[in-house]
Parts: C-alpha cells; structure tokens; sequence
C-alpha cells in the first residue's frame, strides 16, 4: 500500500517537475526496498534521489541519501563504501547541525540586541523624566546657566535619538526599494501584452486547423514561460540556460512574423556559458524593446543582434539593431521618458554592483554616431564562475 503511495506521488513530481517532491518519493521507495530486501531496486531510487538534491543543494535529502547508501551497502556486503557513504552522512550531518547551530545563535543574538536596546531605551526615558521632573522641582533655584545646560542636554538626546531614528528609516527605505525594484523586475519580464498577443495567436491557429504550427508555438511558448518562470526564483542562473531563454523567445516571436527577424547570437570562446552565472532577466526586455518599438515601418531586412565578450575580466552584451534608432524612439514615447526596461535595469545593475562586488553598467547609443541605424544598447553585466 505505501508502495504504490510513493509511486503516485513520484509520478505526481514528474508530471508537475516538482523536484523537491520527486527527491523526496525516490528516498521513500528506497526504503521501502530497502526493508523488502530489493536491494537493487532501493539503490537505483536512492541514487535518483541523489542527483536531484545534488543538483538543487538539498543538504538535508543529501544526508539521507548517504545514510541509505551505508545501509544498502551493508546489506549487500559492501563495506568499504558502506564506510565511505557513513563517512559521507557524518560530514553532512555535521554541516546541517553547524548550520541550524548558527541559526539560532543569530537569532539570540539578535534578541539580545533587541532586548539590549529596548532596555537601553527605557532607562534612558526613564533619566530624561528624572531630569525634567528634577528641573521643574528646582527650576526657581537654579541659576540660568544650569537650565541653559539642561537644556542644551535635552535637545542633544533629542538630536541623537534622531539621528539614530534616521539611520534605521533610510535601511527599511533600503531594504524596500530593492524589493520593490526585484518585483518591478519580475512584471517586466514577461509583460501581459506579449502572453496576451501569445495566447490569441494560439487560438488564430486553432481557429484555423493549423495542428502542426500550434504544437510547436504551443510547446516553445510554455517551455519560455517555465524557463522564464523557474529563473526568476534565483539571484543568479547560469549563462546558457539564460541564452537559452532568449533562443526560445526569438523562435516564438518569429512564429507569427513575415518575415521573420534576423537574429544572430555570438558568444566569445573565451567564455564558458555552462561554468558562468549572471542575473537572470538582464538581456529579453531589451530584445523585447527592438520588437516592440524599432522597426514600425522597415517590413525586411529586419536585424537583431546580441553579442557577448569578455573585456578586461568584464563581461560585456551588447543589444543592436538596425531600426528607426532610440532618439527617434523616445520621441514617440509619451513625455520623452526612458523605456521600463532601461529604468529597472539601471536600478538593478547598481544594486548587483554592490552585491557581487563586480562592476555593472548600461548605456544606450544611437548608432547614428557611427554612421549606422538603429540602435545599441550595452550592458556590462556582473557575473560570477563557478
């Protein structure tokens, strides 16, 4: 009974690509083996189980995974890797224990700290009623020069206190603007207008019997929105995935265009797209800003292309095209102002800027100033190797 359970629900995480699920189901069944004595059987799930928590960096399934490897081992006679798969789990283990050590010690520390502070307040309100009550008792007393010093006293614990107040506002302010610049970056990413446009596409080719082209839009358009989906749900993505995702939505965008665009992508040798990661969503708005606004009028001929390089240990993507160029296309935008991609990006390059500790930065040309249309756009992108 539990057996099939666990089956269920393993086919659930393949139908759905719930990995986190998926891993989970395959160390159940290799238990389940494990206590019917299937031993083969139980080590084929638990290496499943394996190569999904390895790839997604799941400890705590790892560590398990490892403790049913010194189990099935043992049983099979296997010693010497049932002690190197302990030895595994021990390390593990440790690691998940340090971990949630460090945790909670961070968590009292910060109570602490609170508690520290909120003291410290009290007493000090409690002093400052002390010394205003003690001042009006004995203001007729006093001589003027003491009132004078009470009150120079008052207003620094005043200043103070604001200043303290300040600093705490402007990390809130801080710590707000960048989640709101991370949720402007998730609405621009794939806008409603083009899912819109996407969607009643499909249906025209519905409408019209065309089977063959609405399986493949249909399948180019889900796996760019699964792509686009899953990337958006980590700070940083490896590069090929992310060109990837621009390939898929080129396709997709040419399925409904005649003719189609003339897109070129050139990636230096020098760079390895499977070792570099970069923050995702930095290059398909700016492709998306080309479709949308630089070619309103030009029928043929129709160029994008996208470029990256290595320059001085920088890596640098450059957007051009050869349309109507982005002067004309800021004339046409209401009030001038620059496009919503241009805007977020030059928020979210700064902020990367500090993050990764690796220049970011953007800059858009006309390339009239190079004798040439369109436009050309740069991004010197942060970026990380592992």
């Amino acid at each position: 009974m539990l057996i099939n359970i666990l089956n269920k629900q393993k086919k659930n995480g393949l139908e759905v690509k719930n990995q986190r699920s998926l891993c989970n189901s395959y160390l159940g069944l290799a238990k389940v083996y494990l206590n019917q004595k299937e031993h083969y059987k139980a080590l084929n799930s638990v290496v499943k189980s394996k190569e999904i928590s390895d790839k997604l960096e799941l400890l705590n399934y790892q560590r398990d995974a490892y403790n049913l490897f010194t189990k099935i081992y043992k049983a099979t006679g296997k010693y010497k890797k049932a002690l190197e798969s302990h030895e595994q789990f021990k390390i593990l283990n440790d690691s998940l224990f340090n971990k949630e050590n460090i945790e909670k010690v961070a968590q009292l520390e910060y109570e602490y700290k609170y508690k520290q502070a909120i003291d410290s307040a009290n007493i000090r309100e409690l002093q400052l009623t002390k010394t205003v009550k003690t001042t009006n008792e004995n203001l007729e007393k006093s001589q003027r020069n003491l009132l004078l010093g009470v009150i120079a006293f008052l207003i620094t614990t005043l200043i103070l206190v604001g200043v303290i107040f300040f600093l705490k506002l402007r990390n809130e302010k801080s710590k707000t603007q960048n989640i709101v610049i991370e949720q402007k970056l998730l609405r621009s990413q794939m806008t409603p207008h083009f899912i819109f446009n996407s969607l009643s596409v499909l249906q025209g080719m519905i409408l019209n019997k065309e089977e063959e082209n609405t399986i493949s839009y249909l399948s180019k358009f889900s796996k760019l929105l699964r792509t686009i989906l899953e990337n958006s749900r980590h700070k940083i993505v490896v590069l090929s995935e992310e060109l990837s995702a621009i390939d898929s939505y080129m396709a997709l965008q040419n399925l409904d265009v005649s003719p189609p665009f003339e897109y070129k992508l050139t990636v230096d040798s020098k760079i390895d797209t499977i070792n570099f990661k970069i923050p995702p969503m930095l290059i398909q708005p700016f492709i998306e800003n080309v479709i949308e606004h630089a070619f309103p009028n030009k029928i043929e001929n129709k160029q994008i292309k996208v470029t990256l390089m290595i320059k001085e240990e920088k890596l640098i993507c450059t957007i051009e095209d050869n349309g109507i160029g982005i002067d004309e296309i800021n004339q046409k935008l209401e009030n001038n102002k620059n496009s919503l991609a241009t805007t977020i990006t030059s928020e979210r390059l700064a902020m990367l800027s500090k993050e990764f500790k690796n220049e970011g930065a953007i800059e858009v040309q006309n390339r009239k100033i190079f004798g040439e249309e369109g436009t050309l756009v740069t991004l010197m992108i942060p970026y990380k190797i592992e």
